[in-house]
């Protein structure tokens, strides 16, 4: 039978305090699973298992937490942001901009259209509509559709008499 490796890690009255205040009283759910892992890890246990049990948290968690804090001490507890992912398409911006601006889309099928043609990249509608929307386009197009609105307005005399 393999023998597992005991969980202990030491910590001070004032990070104990702290601990077991975001345990049983934190706002944010990450942060009371990060505290739950790291008080029990501080009372001690048997084994992972053990642990990931009593802290109702999966073995990855425990395991990242615990790296965490060997690594920055007390600040891994609060470590609860995931960061974004980068968007495929922030590596071809300035050719995918030059390449509308030389062939200008009607609409997002077009630019994935095109994104699929010219650049090889397989991707959907979302991702495409934030990355126009993050103002690498809008700019561009921003005169023209007010222009646009105008033209609308104009066609119908009775709501908007000039």
């Amino acid at each position: 039978m393999p023998k597992y490796k005991p969980i202990k890690i030491m910590l001070n009255e004032q990070e104990d305090a702290e601990v077991y205040y975001q345990k049983v009283c934190g706002k944010n759910a990450t942060i009371r699973c990060h505290a739950r892992i790291l008080y029990y890890a501080g009372q001690g246990t048997d084994s992972m298992k053990e642990l990931c049990e009593k802290a109702e948290c999966d073995y990855a968690t425990a395991r990242l937490l615990l790296e965490r804090y060997e690594k920055d001490g007390m600040m891994a507890m609060y470590q609860c942001k995931r960061g974004k992912r980068p968007c495929q398409l922030d590596a071809y911006a300035k050719e995918i901009e030059e390449e509308l601006d030389k062939h200008p889309a009607k609409s997002v099928l077009g630019v994935i259209i095109m994104l699929k043609e010219k650049f090889g990249i397989t991707i959907t509608a979302t991702p495409v509509r934030n990355w126009l929307k993050k103002g690498v386009f809008l700019q561009k197009n921003k005169s023209s559709a007010s222009k646009s609105r105008r033209k609308k307005a104009k066609t119908f005399p009775l709501l908007f008499p000039e």
